[in-house]
């Protein structure tokens, strides 16, 4: 059996309730993690752990996990409606839900950290590049990125002016956080011993600017998807 299901999305409410979301965890992240730095102790690490943002099994980094599996599920609707409209290019939609998915999946399996010991393990000269490869996996992320962008550049500027103006913007404000300001903080990190205010700090930073890029990439998919008009198919065996 099988049926057509109409698709409504409210992007105003979603993108609303998302951002709402999004400060509410920075606001306490900050807060969290400056406590953490000037009066750390057993059971103020305990409970504020939990909500900062420089720990890794946390509730920002939960709710940044849900953002990106959103964007993923966005991005698959997108290239839904672009097979409907029998457009030449979709496959980039696939890829970049993909790419989100893996990006969700990090969050909380730390993956790119993993690869960063890898790297180590099999070229340790790496160390010898300075504090700003600290954190060797930024060494990995810097020529994918540089390649990604190579490989959908022909896409990406056939896209309408606003949605590529919004795509560029999201990818700047997420990519400068996540290596950008990361690589302030390999520095930062390898030149100090233990929890310092100025690391997390700019981990709130960071953090800000990854919420930013993804909540500005959410927006500007709904916007788009919102002008597709399609049919989602749900097959029932």
């Amino acid at each position: 059996m099988s049926g057509k299901v109409e698709l409504s999305l409210q992007r105003s409410r979603i993108s609303s309730w998302s951002c709402k979301a999004v400060v509410v965890v920075i606001c306490l992240g900050l807060v969290a993690d400056v406590l953490l730095t000037l009066y750390a102790g057993e059971t103020t690490t305990r409970v504020l752990a939990r909500i900062s943002l420089a720990t890794d099994n946390s509730i920002p980094t939960f709710i940044s996990s849900l953002l990106l599996l959103s964007c993923a599920a966005l991005l698959a609707l997108t290239a839904k409606a672009q097979q409907q409209k029998r457009a030449q290019k979709v496959w980039p939609w696939w890829f970049l839900s993909a790419v989100f998915v893996f990006l969700a999946m990090d969050e909380v399996a730390m993956l790119h950290e993993l690869s960063g010991q890898v790297l180590e393990r099999l070229v340790p000269a790496i160390q010898t590049l300075g504090p700003i490869f600290h954190y060797a996996w930024t060494a990995i992320a810097v020529p994918l990125l540089i390649g990604l962008a190579v490989l959908l550049a022909p896409w990406l500027f056939a896209l309408p002016p606003r949605t590529r103006l919004l795509f560029i913007g999201s990818a700047a404000l997420f990519v400068s956080g996540a290596v950008g300001i990361e690589m302030i903080n390999s520095v930062i990190d390898a030149q100090s011993t233990g929890r310092s205010l100025a690391y997390s700090l700019m981990t709130v930073i960071e953090e800000a600017l990854e919420f930013a890029g993804v909540l500005l990439f959410q927006f500007a998919l709904l916007k788009n998807l919102g002008d597709s008009r399609f049919d989602l198919n749900i097959v029932l065996r």
